[in-house]
C-alpha cells in the first residue's frame, strides 16, 4: 500500500496552484467583459446623446400664404433653455425675429415680426442635455400676395346666370311645361279610348255568346 506524503512540497504546490489558476481565469474573463462593455457604452453614448431637428413650422422648403406669427423647432431630445438662439432672416440678412426664444422640453418657439413676401431662413443654435451644441437652418417662403391675386382673379359664381340667361331659362321652362302638359293630355286620352274600346269589345263578345246560346235552344226545341 502506498501513502501520499502530505508534506511533500510537490503535492503542496499542486494543491495550491489549482485555485489560483481558476481565480486568475475568472479575473481575466471579468476584465475582458468590463472592457467590452465600456467600449460598447463609449461607442453608443455619443451617437445617442447628439440632438437633431425632427420637425419645424414652417417646414423646410415650404411656401406659405399667411405670414407666421411664430416659428417652431422640434428636436428629438431635451434642449437647454438658457442657451437657445433663433434668428429669422430674409435674403438680405435683415432680421425679423423679436424677443427671446421660448423653450419647452424639446420644442423651441420664436416670435416673428410681420413678414412681407419673400424668402426667409430660420437659423438656430441650441444645446442638448449633454452639452452638445446643435445648429442648422430651415428655409421657407412667404407668398401672401399671390394668394390674394388668385382670389381676385377667381371666376364668377357659377350659380349667377349671365346676361340674357334668365329669359332663356324662363322660356325654356315654359316650353318644357307646355310640352309636358300636352304629353300628359295625350296619354290620358289614349287611356280613355282604350278603356272604351275594351268595354265595347267585352259587351260585343257577351252579346254574341248569348245569341249563340239562344239559337242553340231554339233549334233544339221540339
Amino acid at each position: 500500500m502506498t501513502f501520499t506524503n502530505h508534506r511533500d512540497p510537490a503535492f503542496l504546490r499542486d494543491r495550491g496552484s489549482r485555485p489560483t489558476t481558476r481565480r486568475g481565469t475568472m479575473a481575466r474573463a471579468s476584465t475582458v467583459t468590463a472592457v467590452a462593455m465600456a467600449l460598447a457604452w463609449g461607442a453608443a453614448t455619443p451617437a445617442a446623446a447628439h440632438n437633431v431637428l425632427i420637425d419645424s413650422t414652417p417646414s423646410e422648403g415650404s411656401t406659405i400664404e399667411s405670414p407666421p406669427e411664430t416659428v417652431e423647432l422640434v428636436f428629438d431630445q431635451y434642449v437647454q433653455d438658457e442657451f437657445a438662439q433663433v434668428a429669422v432672416l430674409d435674403a438680405a440678412d435683415e432680421a425679423f425675429h423679436g424677443g427671446e426664444p421660448v423653450v419647452e422640453d424639446n420644442v423651441v418657439t420664436q416670435a416673428v415680426n410681420d413678414l412681407p413676401d419673400g424668402d426667409y431662413t430660420i437659423s438656430y443654435r441650441v444645446i442638448s442635455a449633454d452639452g452638445h451644441p446643435v445648429s442648422g437652418t430651415v428655409d421657407f417662403s412667404v407668398a401672401a400676395g399671390s394668394a390674394e391675386a388668385a382670389d381676385d382673379a377667381s371666376p364668377a359664381d357659377p350659380d349667377t346666370p349671365a346676361d340674357g340667361a334668365v329669359g332663356d331659362d324662363v322660356a325654356t321652362t315654359e316650353t318644357s311645361d307646355g310640352a309636358d302638359e300636352g304629353l300628359t293630355g295625350t296619354v290620358v286620352t289614349g287611356v280613355i279610348v282604350f278603356a272604351v274600346l275594351a268595354g265595347l269589345a267585352l259587351i260585343t263578345a257577351r252579346n254574341r255568346r248569348r245569341l249563340r246560346q239562344s239559337s242553340f235552344y231554339d233549334d233544339g226545341a221540339p
